[in-house]
């Protein structure tokens, strides 16, 4: 079984890693939606993006992983439903403050918001096969 080392954190098989993820993942959503939120949580953060990197790494040094059995999918669209909330409630933030009109915000904001927006968009066209390459997720008959 593949070891892979965590940094700060140790080593770990794969399968045990996955599981980790998931688990520290599933944890930390239930504490952002019950606003249950500290330190611990901020903490969980960080760990959970240093095996989610790791694994990462893992991964594609062994792309011959096999993905019906990964949790990537599953994780992904979860991702994209949080950020679909985020993105609801920052719009309705700025229509409240702004009555429909212009609204004032830091650059280090709107810095955040054009970058959001430009990762969805890369991962959009990844998918979709409009970034010059292959279509990743179509049938080739299609």
């Amino acid at each position: 079984m593949a070891k892979i080392q965590v940094q700060g954190m140790g080593m770990y098989d794969d399968k045990t890693l996955k599981k980790k993820i998931i688990q520290l993942a599933t944890e930390l959503q239930k504490n952002a939606k019950s606003g249950n939120w500290n330190k611990a949580s901020e903490n969980g953060i960080r760990a959970l993006g240093r095996m989610w990197g790791a694994y990462q790494d893992y991964a594609r040094e062994n792309e011959s992983v096999n993905e019906a059995d990964d949790h990537e999918g599953k994780m992904a669209k979860a991702q994209l439903e949080r950020s679909m909330k985020y993105a609801k409630m920052i719009y309705k933030i700025i229509d409240n403050v702004g009555d429909g009109g212009e609204v004032s915000m830091p650059a280090w904001v709107q810095s955040k918001l054009t970058k959001s927006m430009d990762y969805l968009q890369s991962v959009y066209n990844y998918l979709d096969g409009k970034d010059g390459l292959d279509d990743k997720f179509q049938n080739k008959e299609n």
